[in-house]
């Protein structure tokens, strides 16, 4: 039998727990699918629930999922934006692309994986975009040249600091947006994706190319 709250398969005789609704009986794979389901039955009756493989590339989370000893995934996790969704392990939602959370929170586990995976990627980021600034900043002042390097020598620096950025600590954004393109789904991550994209392909043309823009 399922889980009305998961959808996860479970039996009589191992459940957390059970409900009697309408004359059925209802068996839990744990107490918080059970406390969700006495809530609301009509809410988990109305739409079953259906654990959906994000499993495309795309999709792939940050981190390795947690699992049991036995080597199963730990937790079900859902999406906030579409609860419809179910997932063994982290991952992205393959609607929306937001990071998947658990649908019960493990005792002494209140970390997320992709917390620490993106405060890692911004700090790094925001060691090398300080003196980008710096540099565009002491331009835009009227030096045009920086510590004496040679004309558009600035530029090929600009652009070694500024790769890292965007293609490393921004890959998280163009991998989502890429799987809203392929899921035919488009998101906010479709538009960052986009905009941060062209901006970064045409700063590599002017740097390689200068002479094809006018002096102007």
């Amino acid at each position: 039998m399922t889980d009305p709250v998961c959808g996860m398969e479970v039996k009589s005789e191992t459940a957390a727990g059970s409900y009697s609704h309408q004359g059925q009986e209802f068996y839990f794979c744990g107490n918080g699918c059970l406390e969700r389901f006495k809530a609301d039955p009509q809410a988990y009756l109305a739409s079953s629930p259906v654990i959906v493989s994000i499993s495309v590339p795309a999709t792939k989370p940050d981190v390795e999922p947690e699992t049991t000893q036995a080597g199963e995934p730990a937790a079900i996790y859902t999406c906030p934006m579409d609860p419809e969704i179910r997932h063994r392990g982290p991952g992205h939602c393959p609607k929306c692309g937001m990071a998947l959370e658990p649908l019960s929170v493990t005792p002494g586990n209140d970390t997320h994986p992709e917390l620490l995976a993106m405060t890692r990627r911004f700090w790094v980021s925001l060691a090398l975009t300080v003196p980008l600034v710096g540099m565009a900043m002491v331009e835009m002042l009227g030096s045009k040249s920086l510590f004496g390097t040679k004309p558009g020598g600035q530029n090929w620096i600009e652009l070694l600091l500024v790769t890292p950025v965007v293609l490393w600590g921004g890959w998280p954004f163009f991998r989502r947006g890429w799987a809203s393109v392929a899921n035919r789904r488009l998101n906010m991550f479709t538009l960052i994706a986009l905009g941060t994209g062209t901006a970064y392909i045409y700063s590599v043309f002017a740097t390689v190319f200068p002479q094809v823009f006018p002096p102007s």
